[in-house]
């Protein structure tokens, strides 16, 4: 191995009943652990970022982070973290490394929502240090997915579980995890461009949205093609991810149960795609 390693944690907020699904969860803590080839450590980088999206963090993250508002106040803009980053980073040839790789996908949602990018052209290479535990470790995790610290715990890797879920500390337990096992016949394999981490839509929970077409929200009659006369406002159904609503025909004297799904892609662009059913169970589309 001759790249440098850095490992990196992301810590994000996001306020439930808030609608916002085109970067429901805000990142306000970057932190981060450089490695030379050897895996010595060469240098560690804190950043915390003042909200834009949620001026307040939920009181779950603040709990578990044990950061305030007050804290927050004093970061710096998304788009000066990642100039900082960067600039601390030396290069795009790095291998970044995270635990799972929902932090990458968080950094890229927030990337193209902050800085108008698909791409994170300054971060080429990304390894999985989650997968890489779970294939190399000679001690099997019970569970599919294992938790940072569950991980550490064995490994035998001592940590301070009042600083879990604080960026820096948990990248330094990823760094950890992954000297333990690091075995250099193994590690091409597990990295890869991060182009090819794809972004999953986002279901939109709100009419309040701006993304919202109140026109695709209107009901018509499967039977007769006529609008029909809404008895119940839209609802969103968190079971079944979408927009439920009930509504009369006048001409058929029928009654319907209506359902649309609406999501967001990772450009904003919104789809709909709508189901109707006839109150005595018969379905149609």
């Amino acid at each position: 191995m001759e790249k440098t390693l850095i490992f990196f944690d992301l810590e994000w907020n996001n306020v439930p009943n808030i609608p916002f699904p085109a970067c429901q969860n805000e990142i306000y803590e970057i932190g981060a652990v450089k490695c030379n080839a050897s895996l010595e450590v060469e240098d560690t980088i804190r950043i915390l970022i003042k909200p834009k999206i949620y001026k307040k963090l939920c009181s779950r993250v603040k709990k578990m982070s044990g950061i305030t508002d007050e804290d927050l106040e004093q970061g710096i803009t998304f788009k000066q973290a990642i100039k900082k980053l960067q600039e601390w980073a030396e290069g795009t040839d790095n291998i970044w490394c995270s635990w799972a790789s929902e932090d990458i996908r968080q950094l890229k949602r927030n990337y193209f929502y902050f800085c108008k990018k698909n791409e994170l052209d300054w971060m080429t290479y990304y390894l999985d240090v989650q997968a890489y535990f779970m294939n190399s470790s000679t001690t099997k995790p019970t569970n599919k997915q294992p938790s940072l610290d569950s991980a550490c715990q064995l490994l035998n890797i001592e940590f301070d579980k009042t600083t879990l879920h604080t960026a820096l500390e948990d990248a330094r337990l990823a760094y950890y995890i992954f000297k333990s096992l690091y075995k250099g016949e193994l590690l091409e394999s597990y990295v890869f461009h991060t182009s090819k981490i794809r972004l999953k839509a986002i279901y939109i929970n709100s009419l309040s949205h701006e993304s919202i077409n109140k026109r695709k929200m209107r009901t018509s009659c499967p039977l007769c093609g006529k609008f029909t006369v809404k008895t119940s406002k839209w609802r969103f159904s968190n079971s079944e991810r979408s927009f439920v609503c009930y509504s009369t025909c006048n001409s058929c004297d029928e009654k319907f149960r209506h359902r649309i799904v609406v999501r967001m892609d990772t450009f904003s662009r919104v789809s709909y795609k709508s189901s109707v059913s006839i109150c005595n169970g018969k379905k149609n589309k």
